[in-house]
């Protein structure tokens, strides 16, 4: 999700407004052990999780233009920080 948010910025200007436009999937389709759903919206990749210790929790990916380089924060309103999942680290 992240590529297809910054390439959809690289190539049009713009936040993509959906999964769609960001050439992913559609939210419900990226299942898998963890996650029960990816969704896009303008800057902003909300993954939700399905299973597991974070269970119902979601972590937000926003996305800034730094002038033609793509910078990403990660957070979670419900999960604490020293517990956000590696896909949070390097970043």
């Amino acid at each position: 999700a992240k590529t297809g948010v910054a390439e959809f910025q690289n190539m049009n200007n713009a936040w993509p407004s959906n999964n769609s436009d960001a050439g992913i999937a559609e939210a419900a389709n990226h299942s898998g052990e963890y996650v029960s759903q990816v969704s896009v919206a303008s800057n902003v990749v909300t993954i939700t999780f399905g299973s597991g210790v974070h269970n119902g929790n979601t972590i937000t990916l926003t996305a800034t233009d730094q002038g033609g380089s793509i910078s990403w924060a990660c957070a979670s309103l419900s999960i604490s920080d020293n517990q956000l999942p590696t896909i949070c680290t390097g970043i």
